[in-house]
Order: C-alpha cells, then sequence, then structure tokens
C-alpha cells in the first residue's frame, strides 16, 4: 500500500511540540545569561510566540486538516 504523497513529509504534531517548546527554552536561557535588557526584553517576546506555537501544535483548532 502507497503512502499519499501529501502525507510522506508530514511532521507528527508532537515532534512539532517538543521543537517549539526547546526553541522556547533556549530562548528563556539567552534571558538567564544576559544583562542587555533590549535582548532580554526580545528573547522574552520570542520565548512568548514560540511557546503560543507549540500551544497550536499541541491543539490545533482543526485537526481534520
Amino acid at each position: 500500500m502507497a503512502i499519499p504523497t501529501s502525507y510522506k513529509y508530514a511532521i507528527p504534531t508532537s515532534y512539532k511540540y517538543k521543537e517549539y517548546a526547546r526553541y522556547a527554552a533556549h530562548c528563556l536561557n539567552i534571558v538567564a545569561a544576559t544583562k542587555d535588557q533590549e535582548s532580554r526584553a526580545i528573547n522574552r517576546e520570542m520565548a512568548a510566540e514560540w511557546l503560543k506555537l507549540a500551544d497550536a501544535a499541541r491543539h490545533p483548532l482543526n485537526p481534520t486538516k
């Protein structure tokens, strides 16, 4: 049985979630390691966005698409 082309390169949702969460953690590690307030603020914002993506990957609004 052949796998449909549209599914050959699909990334499992759990993998996306873990990757996004790892990126968020990396940003927060940078926040802890730097003294520059602008860099800290930017990395906190980036971490928040990565966590939003992780949440969206873990709990998709329309899982049928």
